[in-house]
């Protein structure tokens, strides 16, 4: 295993890591925040054969940033690249006070996940509120969604149980599409909408692409409905096309 560290100083960054092989080898990346639990930025692998180089965005960041890289069985590699550069954002798809508002509470409620207690949790101006309960239950019985909104009041509840052992990235997913159910959905109940809504602001900050599709696809592991498959097919095509579809969807001319 090879270790780095990236000061990353809490500010939106894009961290490549260049990795060069002789033979095909399974490569694992993960980046941590090494002084706070469950604060998991990035953790994921691909084979490599020859060179790829790997991006770590993020839009949000701890102070200084653990990266590890290691192979399977010990094969040989060699890291060639640790770059920090700007982090792209599209910012046409973040006005508004009250977008603005949420993702800031979200981000920190995403980045401390791992650590806090079950309880409620109120963004400072007491526009968004979090009960982050140890399982989410319906009629008493515990119910396999990680997360829900109130379509009355817009009080989200979390499952601890589920979100603490996400990464920061799924955990922001998760917030934005409880959030775009009651706050951007037209038709407050289509998850669709809330899916389409949600991912508009998850890429427009920059997360990874490859954590939006671990969210939605641990959301969905315990119910492959045909809806489900549906909901998955929409999401990963809009992934594929949001550049392209970016300007449009803001109202950009």
């Amino acid at each position: 295993m090879k270790q780095f560290f990236a000061e990353t100083n809490r500010q939106p960054s894009n961290i490549k890591v260049g990795v060069s092989t002789e033979r095909p080898t399974k490569i694992h990346i993960r980046a941590i925040d090494p002084f706070k639990k469950g604060a998991l930025y990035l953790d994921r692998w691909s084979t490599v054969q020859g060179e790829e180089e790997f991006e770590i965005r993020l839009p949000q960041s701890p102070k200084k940033l653990l990266i590890k890289v290691w192979s399977d069985k010990g094969q040989p590699f060699e890291v060639t690249n640790l770059e920090r550069v700007d982090l792209e954002q599209y910012n046409p798809c973040l006005i508004g006070e009250e977008t603005q508002s949420f993702i800031e509470f979200a981000k920190q409620f995403s980045e401390d996940a791992g650590i806090l207690s079950a309880g409620r949790y109120q963004s400072d101006d007491k526009m968004y509120t979090i009960d982050y309960l140890p399982v989410i239950k319906h009629e008493g019985k515990v119910i396999s969604t990680p997360a829900r909104i109130s379509n009355s009041t817009g009080r989200m509840e979390i499952s601890q149980a589920k979100y603490s052992k996400m990464s920061i990235p799924m955990r922001m997913a998760i917030l934005c599409h409880e959030f775009s159910h009651y706050y951007m959905n037209e038709i407050q109940k289509d998850e669709i909408e809330a899916d389409l809504n949600a991912l508009t602001i998850y890429l427009s900050l920059g997360y990874p692409v490859i954590e939006a599709h671990k969210a939605f696809l641990e959301t969905f592991h315990n119910t492959p409905t045909e809806t489900n498959k549906e909901r998955y097919a929409y999401l990963k095509a809009f992934i594929d096309n949001f550049d392209e579809l970016k300007t449009r969807i803001c109202n950009v001319n």
